[in-house]
């Protein structure tokens, strides 16, 4: 079955790799364009990324990413790569009560991102250690529904430290089509936020499109936001 949910960019500016703790087939590779609106009190921001993801061997999934953003106090400017590690634990849909997946990702923000009061990037090197767990509900012969979340824990060459969690539920509306809902928080790197928001994603003969809508009315040291954006997945095979 296609993976039908993809993690919504949770803190748009960072935590945007995959985190759903469902894994595709070996060898299959997902690649992901966004482009991406973000409104709030002198933080206009347009940002777009690219991004590739595959599972490499049964329980082991990588990606990687690229970001750039352009703002107000900048024309286009590159945000920042990043590579995710995954690895599978537990797998609910073999017989396991749960999916369990642990991982790790890198980040390298640019200078200019780190400046940019409308994104995330408390450092020039950055770490995240993630646990995500989920829980799939079958109406055979689909899955109807999927519960997960994500706990994590990052750490930057400056600042302190931040925690992370996103909780999302994902609905199948059949005929490949998904709605979900999610809150994200953050706490730490001198921010806290919370945030609100819903997904939808249409299949259709070459890949995915998908609509997002984001809210940001809780913010502590960054700004309240509301963002939009679209995203188009092109799936292939080896």
């Amino acid at each position: 079955m296609r993976l039908l949910c993809l993690f919504c960019l949770a803190f748009t500016s960072v935590f945007s790799i995959d985190y759903s703790p469902w894994f595709e087939r070996v060898l299959y590779f997902q690649g992901r364009a966004t482009a991406q609106g973000q409104w709030g009190n002198e933080t206009d921001l347009f940002r777009h990324e690219l991004a590739f993801q595959t599972t490499v061997w049964t329980d082991i999934r990588a990606e990687v990413e690229y970001s750039g953003f352009s703002s107000g106090n900048y024309s286009y400017r590159m945000e920042a790569f990043k590579a995710s590690g995954q690895y599978r634990l537990m797998n609910d849909i073999v017989g396991d009560p749960v999916t369990v997946v642990v991982g790790l990702t890198g980040m390298l923000p640019s200078s200019f991102a780190k400046r940019e009061y409308a994104l995330f990037y408390p450092g020039s090197e950055m770490l995240e250690a993630h646990l995500v767990v989920g829980k799939e509900f079958i109406c055979y012969p689909v899955w109807f529904d999927r519960l997960w979340v994500d706990l994590a824990y990052g750490a930057a060459n400056e600042n302190s430290p931040w925690y992370r969690s996103h909780f999302q539920a994902d609905v199948n509306l059949c005929y490949g089509r998904l709605l979900s809902l999610w809150i994200s928080t953050l706490a730490g790197g001198g921010s806290r936020a919370i945030e609100f928001g819903g997904i939808y994603k249409q299949p259709f003969q070459a890949g995915f499109f998908s609509l997002y809508l984001m809210s940001r009315p809780i913010a502590s040291n960054s700004p309240k936001i509301f963002s939009a954006w679209v995203e188009y997945q092109f799936p292939f095979a080896l």
